[in-house]
Parts: C-alpha cells; structure tokens; sequence
C-alpha cells in the first residue's frame, strides 16, 4: 500500500523512500495548467520563499536546529504521522500501542511548550478489526480525513463532527480517485487536499485536490532521478511551502525528507532540495508544519527496525 501505510512494513506497509543526504538532483514543476486553473479561485495569502525578514519568529533560511522526540507520546511501539492544531495545543497520530493494529490517538496539553498529556484513541474515526492511519484535520477540527484498510483494501475516508468537543460521525469513502490515495493533508482552510498517489504501477506520486461538491485533482509533478517515488506531502496554510519525501518502495529506510517553495499558488514550486540536517540513513518523513514555517514535526524510523517503534520527532528553526 502506498501510504505512510506505504512505512508500516509490518502492519499496513510504506511502501519505501530513498537515502538523500545531500545535494539536490531532483526538480519540482507544479505550475502550468494546475497552478494557473486554480489561482483565481484558490486564493490565499502568499508566503514568500523562505526568507529572514524583521517580522518573521524564526530564521526561515537557516536549518532547523536539533530534533528532538517527542517523548510524551511515545512508546516502544510505533507512533507517526503526528499533525497538531493550529494552536499546538492538541496532536492527533497514528500507534499500534494497543497491539491491535494501527489505530488514531489524540493528545493535550495547556501551552505550546508543555509536554502533551495521556493520549487516548480517538474512537469514531477507528475501524474495528481494521487498521486506520494518515489522519489528517481542518484548522477548526470539524473535518477529518484518513486512511483505512477496511474490507481488505486501502482507501480514503473522511469524517465530520458539529464541534472539536463532540464526535465525529461514520466516516465515509472519498470519491475517486482520492479513494485510492494515502498520506492526505488537508489545508488549515479545508479547501485543498493534498496526498500520496500510488495508482500509478511504476511511481508515487504527489497529488492535489481542490475541493468542494465535486473535487477536481491535479498530479503534482516532481521529476526526481531514475524510478525514486515522491509522497507524503506537508504544506503550509499559504500552499506556498511544501515538505514530502523522497523514497524507493521497496525500502523502508530509504525515506527522507525535501522541501520547496513558491511565491504564490499561481507560481511553479521551486527545485526541491533535502532538509540534510534532520535526514538520516534510515527512516524520514514529514507529517506537520507549523503556520509560521518555523516548527516541523516528522516521523523518524531506526535503520533495520522499520515496524516496530517508529517516533514522532520535532525540530525548529533558529
């Protein structure tokens, strides 16, 4: 399966990302037909390519400083995939800490600087006797989108609640061809989605969902040398900062993490480039960043353990 399933070999199977530790050979075109369709009617507030402005609370061109692990939800079985709110106060993942499967848990704390508290499952959006991972929320918490491998095969499904305090209501499959993608993340906004396209027998590939009462999908082109795979894709509320991976499927500890920008949505992305400070021989992906750019949290696997206790890590930049 092609998702940050495509990671868990053992329980729902990443299917692979490469070992880039440096240099940039690989190019991102996300322009043309998609990038000028939906400008007019996609509009949100650019941000500009990374940059040190007097305004900004971080150095958005400088590496992110050490990762650290987010030890409050951690444990010796897998964790993943964390995306928080927009206020950090809440973080939502993925774990098998159950030992029945892959299952979505939820996290609180009282500040941004606080360790997160007791994680509990968040019941309505798992499947019984399933495995659901990739979870993914609108800004307001109201609109969730995941991934489950119900009935045998992998699909999309996505889930309302009336409020963040109440429940959410029985998912349901996503049209196609979102049906068939991995790894969603949605924009704060709810309007774009943005995920991992595994339809294609021969690559990965990033795709983009504009949506609405009929969603419209665009692939987002990234040439990447010989057959490497691109997916699990992270932006930013302006659509203007994009982190994914970078991977072979059929290595587990190949995976790790890109990046790249443009000014507005109505621009191409520019030539991608590795996060080389936060990547490592093994395991890497991106699963959330911060509104101001400043604060990433991705998933981290140890070199020859790529099942069993995968971490959600942090990193910021100075």
């Amino acid at each position: 399966m092609p998702g940050l399933a495509l990671v868990w070999a053992a329980a729902c199977t990443f299917d692979g990302l490469d070992g880039y530790t440096s240099g940039s050979d690989a190019s991102v075109v996300d322009g043309g037909p998609e990038a000028s369709a939906d400008a007019p009617a996609d509009q949100v507030t650019p941000l500009d390519a990374p940059s040190d402005t007097a305004t900004a609370p971080c150095n958005l061109a400088a590496p992110f400083g050490p990762a650290t692990k987010v030890s409050s939800i951690d444990t010796t079985r897998i964790e993943g995939q964390a995306e928080l709110s927009p206020d950090q106060l809440t973080v939502y993942f993925e774990s098998d800490r159950l030992n029945t499967g892959l299952n979505v848990f939820t996290a609180a704390r009282p500040d941004s600087t606080s360790p997160f508290g007791p994680a509990s499952p968040l019941a309505s959006l798992n499947f019984t006797g399933a495995d659901t991972w990739n979870v993914t929320l609108t800004g307001d918490g109201l609109t969730a989108y995941l991934v489950t491998d119900q009935g045998g095969a992998d699909h999309m499904y996505t889930a309302t609640r009336a409020s963040s305090l109440a429940s959410f209501g029985t998912p349901s499959m996503m049209p196609f061809p979102i049906a068939a993608g991995e790894q969603p993340y949605v924009r704060p906004d709810g309007k774009v989605l943005y995920y991992s396209d595994g339809t294609s027998s021969t690559k990965i590939q990033i795709a983009r969902a504009k949506l609405g009462g009929s969603p419209t999908v665009a692939a987002v082109t990234l040439a990447v040398p010989g057959s490497h795979d691109v997916g699990i894709p992270v932006v930013d509320p302006t659509d203007t900062l994009l982190y994914f991976a970078v991977f072979d499927r059929t290595n587990p500890d190949s995976y790790d993490i890109w990046m790249a920008t443009r000014a507005t949505v109505a621009n191409p992305w520019s030539t991608p480039v590795p996060v080389t400070e936060l990547n490592t021989p093994s395991f890497e992906a991106p699963s959330w960043i911060s509104a101001d750019g400043c604060t990433l949290y991705f998933t981290h696997g140890p070199a020859a353990d790529a099942s069993a206790d995968w971490d959600v890590y942090s990193a910021r930049r100075p």
